[in-house]
């Protein structure tokens, strides 16, 4: 309802072409227009918690694993970086990742924990 109202504040006539029922400068359209506001909300949240129940169940079944965005060499190299004072911040930004990221495979967390990578390329970082 925020955003209809902020568009007519603007002087934006809002119109829904296939539910002309829907006239929102009436109390009736208004009504109407926050009843299937709501339905979709509660629609929305149940998609969410449905999607996190399924990620949940693959999970515990062994079928739901995020890839690695970091080689091993990747991962090498950004700890002597570290170890001379590299910014973990500059190295995860060269590296096209977050810090987070960065800080999981540092300290071989999540799917860094058994030396995972998405592959075994030594590739160089290019820092700047």
């Amino acid at each position: 309802m925020a955003i209809v109202d902020e568009l007519a504040d603007r002087g934006v006539k809002v119109e829904f072409i296939d539910t002309p029922q829907l006239n929102v400068t009436s109390k009736e359209g208004r009504a109407m227009l926050t009843i299937f506001a709501a339905f979709a909300q509660l629609e929305r949240e149940g998609i969410k918690e449905r999607q996190r129940e399924g990620i949940e169940v693959a999970k515990k079944a062994g079928k739901y694993r995020k890839q690695a965005r970091l080689t091993i060499g990747d991962v090498a190299r950004a700890r002597q970086l570290v170890a001379t004072g590299v910014p973990k911040a500059r190295i995860a930004r060269e590296l096209g990742v977050s810090r987070p990221t960065l800080y999981d495979a540092l300290a071989g967390r999540g799917v860094y924990a058994d030396g995972g990578s998405r592959n075994t390329d030594d590739s160089e970082i290019a820092l700047e």
